[in-house]
């Protein structure tokens, strides 16, 4: 009985870690198409950063990775 319940523990905490891995990689993967999509509509880096910052809640630091990331 000890052991189930160990297991069942083990498998919901696996579960939500993924949920909120899966969660992360999603947010991360619509940022880097909201900044893709503002770079192919030819909106200047500077309007970019602002409407990433304020649509995602970010730093200009962070804004400034998913820049970069996306033009190497």
């Amino acid at each position: 009985m000890k052991y189930e319940m160990l297991m069942m523990d083990a498998k919901r905490k696996a579960r939500e870690e993924g949920k909120t891995e899966g969660k992360s990689e999603a947010r991360k993967e619509g940022i880097r198409t909201l900044v893709k999509n503002l770079q192919e509509l030819g909106v200047d880096k500077e309007n970019i950063k602002k409407r990433v910052k304020a649509s995602y809640n970010l730093t200009s630091a962070e804004v400034e990775k998913y820049l970069t990331n996306l033009n190497s």
